[in-house]
């Protein structure tokens, strides 16, 4: 009966306890923001400074602006303009 005492407690000091682990030594597990997550779109600055009607036109996103205009960044905020392309005039 003392030799089973003795294995398990032995079992129990040896096996168990460095399985189960304490808070302490526990790491703390911080995900991080992967590449492909945008949470604010990065907008272009404007080509022209824009005049006082298309400064009334506020947007975050291109699809929230008219076919063939895009949102850009300028003085009086994120607005929607048309912007030319390269090689076009």
């Amino acid at each position: 009966m003392k030799w089973l005492v003795l294995q398990l407690l032995t079992l129990y000091c040896l096996v168990i306890t460095p399985v189960t682990g304490s808070l302490r030594g526990k790491p703390i597990y911080i995900p991080e923001r992967r590449d492909f997550i945008v949470s604010k779109p990065i907008l272009r600055d404007c080509e022209k400074i824009p005049n006082i009607h298309e400064c009334r036109r506020y947007c975050n996103f291109d699809i929230e602006c008219n076919a063939g205009d895009y949102c850009c960044s300028s003085s009086c905020g994120n607005v929607c303009m048309k912007i030319a392309e390269p090689g076009r005039i």
